[in-house]
């Protein structure tokens, strides 16, 4: 099995390694930010924000890149609530039942969120080194940094305003007289 093509936008930002020549009738879709797809989670589109800060930095998010980004957004949100849950809880206790079908006792077993945080953190990094944004796949960009004198500043720490609905999973309904 061979490797995956890389994006054209990542090999120019690496200044072209492999020395081929680069696909000049390549599609060109116009940069910029995709709609945000409907339906996506508070935490999804927390991660929405935070990607398309970070991949209109570096350049390489495009107006057609709407779906994988959705994707790497909601398999990083999942990621992180199985996370939290395999964090809140490490080890559950799995009944052992004995041959008349009855519990006998119980033994220790890491709590089966454990293989869903795996699962969907693999799944967001595979999204995440098509953009170009794992460690690794960052050694190799290069970026013209713009001038401190004009004004741009790549990465602004001011909250982004949203008007999403705030997240009330983590509620506890039974505190609540």
């Amino acid at each position: 099995m061979s490797r995956r093509p890389k994006p054209t936008a990542i090999k120019l930002l690496e200044g072209n390694p492999g020395g081929r020549p680069l696909n000049d009738a390549e599609p060109q879709p116009p940069k910029g930010v995709p709609e945000m797809p409907k339906g996506m989670g508070t935490a999804a589109k927390r991660h929405w924000r935070v990607f398309v800060r970070e991949l209109t930095t570096v350049g390489v998010l495009s107006i057609v890149d709407g779906i994988a980004l959705a994707e790497a957004c909601i398999s990083a949100a999942l990621a992180e609530k199985y996370r939290n849950v395999a964090l809140a809880e490490p080890m559950v206790k799995e009944p052992i039942v004995n041959k008349d079908g009855e519990i006998a006792g119980y033994k220790n077993k890491p709590n089966p969120a454990l293989v869903g945080y795996l699962a969907c953190s693999k799944n967001m990094k595979l999204y995440l080194l098509e953009f170009g944004l794992t460690p690794a796949s960052r050694t190799k960009l290069k970026i013209d940094r713009p001038k401190p004198d004009d004004g741009f500043t790549p990465r602004d720490s001011s909250p982004i305003p949203s008007n999403d609905e705030p997240d009330l999973s983590q509620i506890d309904e039974t505190l609540i007289n």
